[in-house]
């Protein structure tokens, strides 16, 4: 099935040639405030499933959410369903540069008793040129990137037990090729470099993913990574450099879409255009992988 997606395929092409049943479904999305998060909820909230946006800028993603119930709503004018769309989408307050606003998220969602079949683990930070910190104290980037997220999905595993069969779905990049993650001073106290950085934090998706996959495929969850492609959104923000764009936002979305939902996709594994792909050995490598789960645990200071 997957042979028939491509570089163009858009989200909602993946929605609509996979039919995968959605309803009822609980979808996670982090960094929905805009651009490939956004666009993923709402093709998800379309295929009928229920989904928390999840963004540090909450008037933002609320607006999003609104954007997405008044295209619902037009929709559905005429066809009696319009009382069933605003249950289905929900709003959570969560800044990844904060293990304090992580674990309110984590509480603000199991306050609803839902399982959750779907996390996608988008939102991030790209190439800061000067080195700055979490509120935690960790390098701003490694810190949202990856601990954010580790934090999130690990308070997240007995929702993602109780709605198994249920996947993890971390985007990474291309760009965890400039670098593996660095081991001796993950915190880039010395020798920072915004884009070497970047690309540490983006192999740690890659390598979490696989630590997750081991650790929890027995218990019905399948977790994967991915490059969305070089699309023009707000991670941009803070570059300081213009690549030359090979997608929109609705392709961008795709290879998420795809990941969350096709019964295709192998868990530890790495996709691109909706397709398997090879990641640089520096991310696939399972010692890599255990040493980072340990690595952070450290971090965190969980026992």
């Amino acid at each position: 099935m997957s042979s028939s997606f491509s570089a163009k395929t858009t989200a909602q092409d993946v929605i609509d040639t996979l039919q995968i049943p959605l309803h009822d479904k609980n979808v996670i999305i982090t960094g929905a405030s805009s651009g490939i998060g956004a666009e993923c909820a709402r093709v998800f909230v379309k295929a009928g499933a229920n989904v928390f946006l999840c963004g540090r800028d909450v008037v933002k993603t609320s607006g999003v959410a609104d954007g997405i119930i008044n295209e619902l709503v037009t929709d559905a004018i005429g066809s009696g369903s319009i009382n069933d769309i605003k249950p289905r989408v929900h709003v959570l307050e969560l800044d990844l540069s904060s293990l304090s606003s992580v674990y309110q998220c984590i509480e603000q969602f199991k306050a609803f008793k839902l399982p959750l079949h779907i996390l996608l683990n988008n939102a991030g930070c790209m190439a800061l040129q000067t080195r700055t910190e979490t509120t935690d104290g960790f390098e701003m980037q490694f810190g949202t990137n990856h601990l954010g997220h580790f934090v999130l999905t690990n308070g997240l595993i007995d929702s993602l037990m109780s709605g198994a069969p249920s996947r993890i779905v971390n985007v990474s990049s291309m760009a965890h090729r400039r670098g593996g993650v660095n081991f001796d001073d993950p915190q880039y106290k010395i020798n920072y470099d915004p884009w070497q950085v970047y690309g540490s934090s983006k192999t740690a998706n890659i390598l979490h993913a696989i630590g997750l996959n081991r650790r929890f495929s027995d218990n019905g969850i399948t977790a994967v990574s991915l490059h969305p492609g070089v699309i023009e959104t707000e991670l941009w923000r803070h570059a300081g450099l213009i690549f030359q764009m090979n997608k929109t936002i609705p392709e961008g979305a795709a290879t998420s879409v795809f990941c969350c939902i096709s019964p295709d996709v192998k868990g530890g594994c790495f996709y691109n255009d909706c397709q398997l792909s090879e990641a640089h050995n520096h991310a696939t490598n399972p010692i890599y992988a255990e040493k980072l789960w340990e690595l952070s645990l450290a971090c965190i200071n969980i026992k």
